[in-house]
């Protein structure tokens, strides 16, 4: 009996040891009984980035479906994330990179930015398997996949997408009740977007009373009045830098178009949103801190934008939108 006690206890030892050499380490918002709606699916997806490759962190948004989630992933991790969504399709978008040159104090960092989007559904009742992704350096836009653009050079990344039964097993084991439960389909990231889908699928939020839309930031003044028009928003086209918008929630939503013709990148532009409404101090930093991460006083960001907040004379609350590349 004491025999076979050592043994159960080198056995879990062992597995512990196993798992901890493999570094794998899961993000995930699924509990272990999780059951799905019929408008739920699940997906996995994971990365690993080979020595050779120099941009050592990626971040990038999910969108789609009234659902932003942003992702971060490094280099010295093993990235798996394991999660639930609504069914229906989603698109990668706002990929960004850091590296780092030099050494010790004089370490440097690089920052990148990429205008290459990626696509998937995620099918109700499944575990959808959308790849393990291989980030490698390319060395020339040639062999790239996925351009990185920095202030004074590029990086050229090859990505593939595969299936990794370790992760796969690892994923069963920590979850082995869903994975029994719910049949995993390989339902891989592409750079095709599906021919089916509009843009109105991959909508972000824009302002916190505002709610979801499919306008984006650099949008010429015309586009944003025709989605407005489409979404059968009210609103008025009040100059050529300048549209406002009465929403539901009582607030009202200014869009900001740049007058500067030595910015030619944004030029007649969409570069600022501007969000007023009459709700408490208290609810509106409660409704931001959801979705930004707080960084000085009535400040935040995500990995997209800045947001500021102050009071007018008449106690109203002014929000303050502006995207991260935005450069004055």
């Amino acid at each position: 009996m004491k025999q076979n006690l050592q043994n159960k206890i080198i056995k879990k030892i062992t597995f512990l040891i196993l798992i901890t050499a493999l570094g794998l380490s899961c993000s995930s918002n699924i509990s272990r009984g999780t059951e799905l709606n019929k408008n739920e699916g699940l997906f996995i997806l994971s990365f690993e980035f080979l020595n050779t490759v120099t941009i050592k962190g990626l971040s990038f948004d999910i969108i789609g479906n009234n659902e932003t989630i942003e992702i971060d992933i490094s280099k010295e991790d093993d990235n798996i994330f394991f999660k639930k969504l609504k069914k229906g399709y989603y698109k990668i978008e706002n990929i960004k990179g850091t590296a780092y040159e030099g050494a010790g104090g004089a370490r440097v960092s690089t920052h990148y930015i990429s205008n290459k989007k990626l696509y998937f559904e995620v099918k109700p009742g499944k575990i959808n398997h959308l790849g393990h992704i291989i980030i490698k350096e390319a060395f020339s836009r040639t062999n790239s996949n996925l351009v990185m653009h920095g202030k004074s050079n590029n990086s050229y990344l090859l990505i593939e997408i595969k299936f990794n039964q370790r992760v796969w097993e690892t994923t069963r084991k920590n979850y082995p009740v869903v994975t029994k439960t719910y049949k995993m389909i390989r339902n891989y990231l592409s750079f095709s977007k599906p021919k089916i889908v509009t843009n109105l699928v991959f909508t972000r939020r824009s302002g916190i009373y505002r709610g979801y839309s499919g306008i984006e930031y650099r949008m010429k003044l015309s586009k944003v009045k025709r989605i407005l028009k489409k979404e059968k928003r009210d609103f008025d086209v009040i100059s050529t830098s300048q549209i406002v918008e009465r929403t539901k929630e009582n607030s009202f939503i200014k869009y900001i178009f740049s007058d500067n013709r030595n910015n030619y990148k944004w030029y007649k532009r969409l570069y600022k949103v501007i969000e007023i409404t009459s709700e408490p101090k208290n609810t509106v930093i409660t409704k931001i801190d959801k979705n930004y991460t707080k960084i000085g006083n009535n400040k935040w960001k995500n990995n997209f934008e800045f947001i500021t907040m102050e009071k007018n004379s008449n106690g109203k609350i002014i929000l303050t939108f502006i995207p991260k590349n935005y450069k004055r």
